[in-house]
């Protein structure tokens, strides 16, 4: 497997074609894991130009995690042929969080949901450690 990290628009358009094509593929997959949900959130919020804040549950209450910065990423997740296999958006904000200042890592998308933001094809079972293994070992 290979993980490759999109951090442009002209790479998260590109993206579009796959990106449903595995989306109609998952029977797991929400209206907040589409494509047209994530290019809204991309158009909006991620060049980082603007103060942000991430939303955590804390029991039935929510709390703001204050911050700024967003930068979206979209960590795609490749066979050896070179297949999609999955999808993952992410943003990554500098924030405050239980009074520690944090680079905090979250899905931009529905956290109700324990998969929440993934989107896999058959092969998903096989594409999540090696997504978790590569954002284990980048920098930054």
């Amino acid at each position: 497997m290979h993980v490759e990290i999109v951090s442009d628009l002209a790479q998260l358009k590109a993206l579009q074609p796959d990106w449903e094509k595995l989306w109609s593929e998952d029977p797991h997959a929400d209206v907040f894991a589409t494509f047209e949900w994530f290019l809204i959130w991309w158009e909006h919020f991620g060049h980082g130009e603007s103060p942000a804040a991430l939303v955590t549950h804390e029991g039935p209450e929510l709390a703001a995690v204050p911050g700024g910065g967003w930068q979206l990423r979209v960590c795609v997740v490749r066979d050896d042929t070179g297949q999609i296999t999955a999808i993952l958006p992410l943003v990554l904000v500098h924030g405050v969080f239980e009074s520690m200042r944090s680079r905090i890592l979250a899905t931009p998308i529905n956290s109700h949901a324990p998969r929440s933001g993934v989107i896999a094809g058959r092969h998903g079972t096989n594409a999540i450690p090696a997504l978790c293994k590569a954002l284990i070992g980048m920098g930054g």
